[in-house]
């Protein structure tokens, strides 16, 4: 509680504003006269505005008055509902002491004027004081006003026209026989009106029936001083005794009775003055009397929970002459003082929770906030109440409570609801993601792959170009010839450029025609030289014959023309003249020795003869008269002598060669594309995906383009690879927003979807199958529950968590069935220990080897025998399944503890403490043992692999002392009669292994213990072939022995730290039999140079072993690049 507001040296009634625009105001009607000594000056009306966002400054603001002939005994405040564009503030009223009602409009009150915004002065109808005033709170009945004087005359006023009002009576057959303390109309029914007389009697009036419709009397005739009813029920209605011997509260419920109270609040030791019912919380009401107590009523105890102290400012209060109300020195002392601390009036806000003000005797008015209260009856008050609150929920559910009223309820309601609303919403944080979402699945459900790539292929999207290449590739009916127009290699283009260029070099006109074969008529031979041609006529060279001379006029000569300035020519032009001359000299000298061994057959001579004489073109066509090897030898030759003029040759040489790799190899990178096309057009179905995935290395190692080495890869089909790079996209993507950039991971999961559509993969790696787990979390929180479901591709914990929250939160189809609970049960039951440590004789295996009995003298302390159920797919009901205690666990976890187990009460034995010690490191064990390690305690166990038998204590070694049998056995096994547990007798104990845990989605385990060990032992990594390793380190050392650049030294560098990765794995016996025998295939075809081989081997171990052993797996492509340019 505090004192938020005080109005000193003021002796007046109150009246709260009941507008919510102005819940600060207040209309104070003084009750004292304002002139000095006996002299009647008549009353003020006052306007004051309350600051309380001010805590430091308890003074008001007056923002108007009003002066009134007399003085105020009662004062009431209307919204007038219906008439709120006329008067925008309501109407106050005031009921004077000589009888008078005035009635004020509160927004044309002011300072500047004493009589500003009176209406009206209502005279001659009471006789004395009017004591009880008050308007009827309903919107359309709030013009009416309701009046209680001393004349014991009750009037009803109605104020459409304050005016010119019009009173009526409310009844004609009753009437209070003495003055009128107080009148109230009704919280819940419009015409309904009680009054309260001094001599005890309170009558209830219908109005519409114009009748009292009871009447309730105070058995001892005392006064009742106010009278109020419950803001939220009609029917309860409290009344006040004014008399000091009978000083009480009585609540009436007027369904019951008339004549006796439902209760009877005793508390107060003089009479009461005041009582308000709190509209904000009905359980409770405020009373103050003239015994100097303001009291708080819990209606449910019906006991005083509260009682409102007297504040007092900072600094007394000046009275009317100048001087500090002190009144220790006056001629009263103490009495007077305890007198004024009387309160006469106290009232709550109809506006403002918790806020209330009082009126006391030392004319004083102040205004107090309750919400800090100490009360007693330890239930905070409902103005404490929220009036909305929401909270998320999982699915995109959104739960709202609602306590506000609405409608009628609320315009004829000064209160909150009583009983809120709860309301389930669905709400989508993120629209755009929704919408992308659906539109995709859509598509996706039904199967509409090429459609949407296509969609996407036409869309302003960064990755357009992935999703072109991807419908082409995953989708397209002739991908091959599909790719070559998608790299820019139309064929129907480039033949319409090449058929223009052939016109272009065309004279207008002519058509050219193809050459005819020349006649050999035997006059000279195809290989004669040029100047054994016939001599040319004179005539011909001369251009006319003997004796034809023109007699034609000769025509003028045209005028000479400058020559045109001689450019000298260039070192490539003289370059290549000079070679030229070079030819022409060598094929004469080589002609006679061409020809002579064309005479004799020897093609091969007369090729060498041509490649010697520069006759590239004539070599070739000899080398067509002798065998393959001549013509590959020819052509051999002719590539390398024209490879360097004409670049489009290296590109021939790989075609007819077959050697599409040393292309790759030797390709210009930033004409990628075009390697591709080649690589589409030529390469074979077996041998493409490894072009692709060596083209793919280049460009991402050596220039760093991983866009367009990322197509490469989708080319090759390499999930793994692709998939990666696109999650490096994407974890660039959210580490530049700062955040999970939602529409990047809604591409990122649509592209890995249809990608592998066309690829199928079994799994896919642990960072993809985690952001899948996100985007179906983001999904199920925009509610889409059941697409949510499609996108988890992984078998973790978490992933079966959120599966477990789908199923359980969304529309379950009917028939389904659950998925497995993603939490292990365990039953935790009690055993018996014994004092010394030990386990009781029936809860040890029976010993049936003489290695049983050795392990008895181990020192080693039993554990506790605290059962583990399993879960119903992992070995249930196998009584050969040792299961791990609760006591063992607790004793991995806390070493220096002890595990104590609580006994039963049948049990004759103490409980002890338990714990497990550590095993020996390495021990010797007997042949068909092995030992293992339980990843639950970190502690060492022995399995019997022929009986499966299990314990803690390591085997004992025993050597055998009985001549060998001829049947091949193992004298060290134990048979397996001897080791069966008896039916009373649990298996002896041991951790949980691996297989005994049962994942989400997870295959059922294997019942039978001693397959699943066996198993066990045949998944142990077979020993790696050395000889490989050491041979790919030599490798390594041979290719570093060259010239290198600084690039090719990087790689060398690199290659060196993989090769220490994989020997660090072959150290470790972390080396599966498969992976290396791959890595000893890998060597064979790097010894051979068979770098397409070599790059298959690569790729699959890529597909297959990235995610355990990627360390050294880049190592291999680098060493591909690195062999194939030495």
């Amino acid at each position: 509680m505090s004192l938020l507001k005080q109005i000193n040296d003021k002796g007046a009634v109150l009246s709260w504003s009941p507008l919510a625009t102005s819940p600060n105001l207040v209309a104070l009607g003084t009750k004292d006269s304002a002139g000095i000594g006996f002299d009647d000056h008549g009353g003020e009306l006052e306007l004051h505005s309350l600051d309380f966002s001010n805590t430091s400054d308890l003074r008001t603001t007056l923002v108007g008055k009003s002066k009134a002939g007399s003085r105020f005994s009662s004062i009431a405040w209307s919204k007038m509902a219906n008439f709120s564009n006329t008067y925008t503030h309501g109407l106050i009223a005031g009921g004077m002491v000589d009888g008078t009602i005035n009635i004020w409009d509160p927004s044309k009150v002011n300072l500047e004027s004493e009589d500003g915004g009176l209406i009206a002065s209502i005279e001659q109808h009471h006789q004395g004081a009017v004591g009880g005033l008050h308007f009827n709170p309903h919107k359309e009945s709030s013009h009416l006003l309701a009046s209680g004087g001393a004349d014991a005359e009750v009037y009803v006023w109605n104020l459409e026209r304050p005016d010119e009002p019009t009173a009526l009576t409310p009844a004609s057959n009753a009437k209070h026989t003495a003055d009128i303390t107080q009148v109230s109309w009704n919280s819940q029914v419009v015409h309904i009106l009680a009054s309260a007389a001094q001599n005890g009697s309170a009558i209830v009036w219908d109005l519409r029936q114009k009748r009292a419709w009871c009447e309730l009397r105070e058995p001892s005739g005392g006064s009742i001083s106010d009278i109020a009813w419950n803001p939220d029920q009609g029917l309860h209605l409290i009344t006040a005794s004014g008399d000091d011997k009978n000083p009480v509260l009585k609540l009436w419920d007027l369904r019951s009775s008339t004549s006796l109270p439902l209760a009877t609040l005793s508390g107060h030791t003089e009479g009461i003055l005041s009582v308000s019912w709190c509209p904000w919380d009905t359980s409770l009401v405020m009373s103050c009397g003239k015994d100097n107590r303001t009291i708080m009523w819990d209606l449910f105890n019906l006991q005083p929970v509260y009682e409102l102290p007297f504040k007092e400012a900072a600094q007394p209060a000046e009275n009317i002459y100048g001087h500090h109300n002190d009144n220790s020195g006056s001629v009263f002392g103490s009495l007077a003082s305890s007198a004024s601390h009387r309160r006469y009036h106290f009232s709550w806000s109809p506006t403002l929770p918790a806020v209330a003000s009082a009126s006391s005797f030392d004319r004083k008015v102040q205004f107090f906030s309750l919400t800090g209260a100490r009360t007693k009856n330890g239930r905070a008050p409902k103005w404490l109440r929220r009036p909305v609150g929401a909270a998320f929920g999982f699915g995109g559910k959104l739960v709202s409570i609602d306590n506000v009223q609405t409608g009628a309820a609320a315009a004829n309601s000064k209160k909150p609801a009583q009983f809120g609303r709860l309301k389930i919403h669905q709400v989508a944080e993120n629209p755009e993601l929704t919408a992308t979402s659906d539109f995709f699945h859509e598509y996706f459900s039904s199967g509409k792959f090429k459609e949407y790539c296509e969609h996407k292929s036409i869309s302003d999207v960064p990755s357009q170009q992935v999703w072109s290449l991807m419908n082409v590739i995953c989708f397209g009916k002739n991908p091959r010839e599909e790719l070559l127009t998608y790299l820019g290699f139309d064929s129907a283009t480039i033949t319409a450029a090449a058929q223009a260029y052939l016109a272009s070099k065309q004279s207008p006109g002519t058509v050219v025609a193809p050459p005819s074969a020349p006649v050999n008529d035997g006059s000279h031979s195809p290989f004669a030289s040029p100047f054994d041609a016939p001599a040319a006529d004179a005539a011909d060279v001369f251009g006319s014959t003997p004796g034809s001379i023109t007699t034609s006029p000769v025509r003028p000569a045209a005028p000479a023309v400058a020559p045109a300035a001689t450019v000298p020519p260039t070192a490539e032009q003289s370059l290549k003249v000079g070679e030229l001359l070079e030819v022409i000299k060598a094929s004469e000298e080589a002609e006679p020795k061409i020809l002579n061994a064309i005479i004799v057959g020897n093609f091969e001579l007369a090729v060498d003869c041509c490649l010697s004489a520069g006759l590239l073109a004539e070599a070739l066509l000899l080398s067509q008269c002798g065998g393959a090897d001549l013509r590959a030898k020819t052509q051999a030759a002719y590539f390398e002598k024209q490879r360097s003029k004409f670049p489009f040759l290296n590109v021939l040489h790989a075609v007819i060669k077959s050697q599409l790799m040393d292309y790759v190899i030797r390709s210009d990178l930033y004409r990628w594309k075009e390697t591709m096309a080649m690589l589409s057009t030529y390469g074979k179905s077996e041998e493409f995906p490894s072009l692709c995935e060596a083209l793919a290395s280049r460009l991402e190692t050596e220039i760093g383009d991983r866009p367009s080495a990322t197509l490469c890869y989708m080319c090759a089909a390499n999930v793994a690879r692709v998939v990666q790079f696109w999650t490096e996209e994407l974890d660039a993507a959210n580490l530049r927003l700062g955040k999970v950039d939602t529409l990047a991971l809604q591409d990122y999961v649509e592209k890995i979807l249809i990608f592998t559509q066309a690829n199928p993969v079994n799994k896919l790696p642990e960072e993809c199958a985690r952001y899948f787990a996100n985007y179906a979390e983001l999904l199920a929180n925009q509610g889409r529950l059941s697409q949510a479901m499609t996108y988890l591709k992984s078998d973790a914990q978490p992933v079966a968590i959120l599966v477990d929250r789908l199923y359980h939160a969304g529309n379950k189809p009917v028939g389904s069935r659950p998925p497995a609970f993603p939490f292990q049960r365990i039953q935790v039951e009690a055993s018996v220990q014994p004092v010394n440590g030990g386990l009781p004789s029936a809860n040890k295996a029976a010993p049936s080897s003489s290695a049983s009995t050795a392990a008895k003298s181990n020192n080693v302390a039993a554990t506790s025998n605290v059962a583990s159920r399993q879960p119903t797919n992992a070995n249930v009901g196998n009584p050969y399944q040792p299961q791990a205690t609760h006591a063992t666990q607790a004793a991995a976890q806390y070493p220096q503890q002890t595990v104590q187990s609580q006994p039963t009460a049948a049990s004759a034995y103490t409980a002890a403490p338990a714990t497990i010690p550590a095993a020996p490191k390495a021990p010797t064990l007997p042949p068909g043992w092995l030992q293992l390690l339980d990843p639950t305690t970190n502690l060492h166990y022995y399995v019997n692999q022929a009986t499966g038998q299990s314990q803690w204590e390591p085997p004992v070694v025993v050597e055998a002392t009985v001549p060998p049998a001829p049947v091949a056995a193992n004298p060290y096994e134990q048979p397996q009669a001897a080791v069966q547990p008896q039916p009373a007798q649990p298996s002896p104990m041991r951790p949980i292994v691996q297989q005994d845990i049962a994942f989400p989605n997870a295959a059922a385990a294997n019942p039978d213990l001693v397959a699943a060990q066996q198993a066990a032992v045949a998944a142990q990594p077979a020993p790696v072939d050395n000889e490989s390793v050491l041979a790919y380190g030599q490798m390594i050392e041979a290719i570093s022995g060259g010239h290198l650049n600084a690039q090719e030294a990087k790689q060398v560098t690199m290659l060196r730290q993989s090769f220490q990765h994989m020997s660090d794995k072959m150290k470790a016996n972390d080396l599966s039999a498969d992976v290396s025998q791959k890595i000893a295939q890998f060597m064979e075809y790097m010894a051979t140079r068979n770098f397409a081989g070599a790059t298959m081997i690569q790729t699959d171990l890529v597909n297959t072993a990235w995610d355990k052993h990627k360390e050294w797996i880049k190592g291999m492509k680098i060493m591909i690049q690195l062999a194939s340019r030495k």
